[in-house]
């Protein structure tokens, strides 16, 4: 039995500017995740594989760099095969041709290079393959140029790319898509996937095993609640077998609550509270209308919940009934602030019906700024 450990878009380096002093640690946390996954990989698996974006630019600090090939070293002979993505895409300034990667790199380590490259392991009698992605992917799959070697009893193929959505037409799309199609007829035993950041299976019962193995460290809201993982992958004479082994130390947390007829911040404050923990990175979006003038105390609210949490951000995407007459009464005859409110007032009058609400907190929002009682922030 052969033992593959899967993982792919590590994002070393990301900037997480929208999380301030926060994002410092989101980045050390990435690098800490994968550090322990590789030398945890020493004693429980034969082979690793980075299916893209180990970087999350083409100009990571050095100190990802060296993280990531200390790792690596620190595991041989455990081989690791590394496909560049499309955040460190093979290209002219790639990081992959910096001299920490191109010299003197671990003797375990494997990068895929220009062009499909076959990497044999004859001891395990396992072969794996990969195409880095090229700059101009339209109408290419990212198996061309792929073939199983004869000489191996198991062949992987490595991949960085997407897969055709059920409601894309991919005949007429430009992305790089592997296909059910592409994958059933590639001679692979396994196919392990990057670019996704959610563990998934792509094409059961269709040809080989096809897997995304996710983020190791969550690095976005937008699938985070899947994300946090990567893939188990057990070759044998009997079949392959896919587990998804969690390996996230944050969790991340988006949530949405209407506020439509609150008049204080009772419904807030219990949303909060139901999803407070030292590892959750909280975003609360707030919308709706609620009564009167009432507005929900953002900071206040941060402030008060962020002990509890990694971090807790709050978008207060909430809008207000606005009285254009009493607004204009704030203002003198032909000033800024009058001229203002007539040449909203004129845009909402005319304005369709789903654009009505917009416009009005357009009205709302200038005004209070054009008064000194409101700083705008979006």
């Amino acid at each position: 039995m052969i033992r593959i450990l899967h993982t792919a878009d590590i994002h070393l380096g990301r900037a997480f500017g929208r999380f301030g002093e926060f994002g410092a640690k989101l980045r050390r946390q990435v690098r800490q995740t994968l550090v322990r996954l590789l030398r945890d990989a020493a004693g429980s698996y034969d082979l690793v594989v980075l299916a893209g974006d180990v970087f999350d630019s083409n100009r990571p600090d050095v100190r990802e760099i060296r993280a990531l090939l200390e790792a690596v070293r620190s595991i041989d002979p455990v081989p690791v095969c590394l496909l560049p993505g499309t955040h460190d895409r093979l290209s002219g300034e790639s990081v992959y041709l910096r001299s920490e990667l191109s010299g003197q790199c671990p003797s375990n380590l494997r990068i895929f290079r220009e062009g499909s490259t076959t990497f044999p392991f004859n001891k395990l009698r396992l072969a794996i393959h990969g195409r880095a992605t090229p700059p101009d992917t339209a109408g290419q799959s990212p198996l061309d140029g792929i073939q199983p070697s004869a000489d191996a009893r198991f062949n992987v193929a490595v991949a960085h790319a997407s897969i055709p959505l059920a409601q894309a037409d991919v005949e007429s799309s430009e992305e790089y898509c592997l296909r059910p199609e592409q994958a059933a007829a590639s001679g692979m035993n396994y196919i392990a996937l990057g670019h996704w950041h959610r563990f998934r299976e792509c094409f059961p019962a269709i040809g080989p095993p096809v897997f995304f193995a996710g983020s190791p460290e969550p690095v976005e809201f937008d699938g985070a609640e899947a994300a946090g993982s990567y893939a188990r992958v057990l070759l044998s004479e009997s079949g392959v077998q896919v587990e998804r082994e969690a390996s996230g130390h944050y969790q991340w947390r988006d949530l949405e609550l209407d506020l439509t007829g609150q008049e204080d911040d009772r419904l807030v404050r219990q949303t909060l509270e139901n999803a407070v923990g030292s590892a959750n990175i909280v975003r609360l979006r707030l919308r709706g209308q609620p009564a009167g003038h009432w507005q929900p105390p953002s900071e206040d609210l941060e402030e008060d919940f962020g002990d509890q949490c990694a971090y807790v951000g709050i978008q207060d995407q909430t809008t207000r009934q606005t009285d254009i007459g009493q607004l204009r009464g704030h203002f003198i005859a032909n000033s800024v602030g009058d001229f203002f409110c007539r040449a909203t007032e004129e845009r909402l009058g005319s304005a369709p019906a789903e654009e009505r609400t917009h416009w009005q907190e357009v009205l709302r929002r200038g005004t209070a700024l054009l008064l000194g009682r409101e700083e705008v922030g979006e």
